[in-house]
């Protein structure tokens, strides 16, 4: 049940909605995400951390907003098994970096900060806003041999405002949110527009996305995939936003296009 702002200030509204969109909740973490041997390296950057298994250049995984990375497990320990390097970010404001602060800027600038210590990740793997973080950190010259993406974020301003609606809050009060977000993240939501982001993407890409997904919406998604050369999109139905994580075909998917010799 979403309250209604309708009634309050806009400017109050929007205050108190700005605090709910940049706090982190940290939820605990599900029976699937066990099993992961201890990283051989852990790194702590100015903005979030990475830990690797292996050689650390080979994929590297991003997970979303109020996620964590052990929720890329099981896919994580068929790579790890088949001798495979992995790396995986913790973003700011998530797990050990809880006190930090955190949005969509913060996410491109941990996976930038990522690949300027490592040097480069021959795959990329994202799930959620981690996917629109790894969108414009491309655009910011950060790149791979193949992307993966799972239930991505297509449009940062298209949910904030999807969420304005969600609340009630009037028109005007929309735009001066967006504005807040501006000031605060310090770029405009609309640069996080995978639509754009896409146009001049040429990598092999894999995007997997649940048609009945509630939290962040199929139609965005296939949309700018028709827009991405050399992407393929596979619809999934009935695992949601997080379950397809935990999906053996979604498992199955991803590892055969990671590992295969040519995408």
């Amino acid at each position: 049940m979403y309250p209604d702002l309708s009634q309050l200030p806009i400017d109050a509204a929007t205050d108190g909605l700005m605090q709910q969109l940049f706090t982190v909740r940290n939820g605990a973490p599900k029976p699937w995400e066990e099993g992961l041997p201890p990283a051989d390296e852990e790194l702590s950057f100015e903005v979030g951390g990475l830990s690797s298994w292996g050689k650390t250049g080979d994929t590297l995984f991003v997970h979303g907003w109020e996620g964590r990375f052990t929720q890329f497990t099981p896919i994580m320990r068929q790579l790890i098994t088949a001798g495979r390097g992995v790396a995986a970010i913790e973003m700011p404001g998530h797990g050990r970096f809880a006190d930090q602060k955190s949005n969509p800027l913060e996410f491109s600038k941990a996976i930038q900060r990522a690949v300027d210590h490592v040097g480069s990740f021959t795959m990329i793997i994202a799930h959620s806003q981690g996917g629109t973080g790894v969108l414009h950190a491309m655009s910011k010259g950060v790149s791979a041999e193949r992307i993966a993406l799972l239930a991505p974020l297509a449009s940062v301003e298209a949910h904030l405002r999807q969420v304005c609606g969600l609340v009630k809050l009037s028109d005007e009060g929309t735009d001066l949110l967006l504005k807040k977000v501006e000031a605060t993240v310090g770029v405009p939501p609309s640069e996080f527009d995978a639509y754009e982001l896409s146009k001049l993407r040429s990598e092999p890409t894999l995007v997997i996305h649940d048609k009945a997904d509630k939290e962040v919406p199929f139609e965005p998604t296939e949309k700018f995939v028709k827009n991405w050369t050399n992407a393929k999109l596979i619809e999934t139905s009935g695992l949601g936003h997080r379950r397809i994580l935990n999906d053996p075909s979604t498992i199955e998917n991803v590892f055969n296009f990671l590992t295969a010799p040519n995408a």
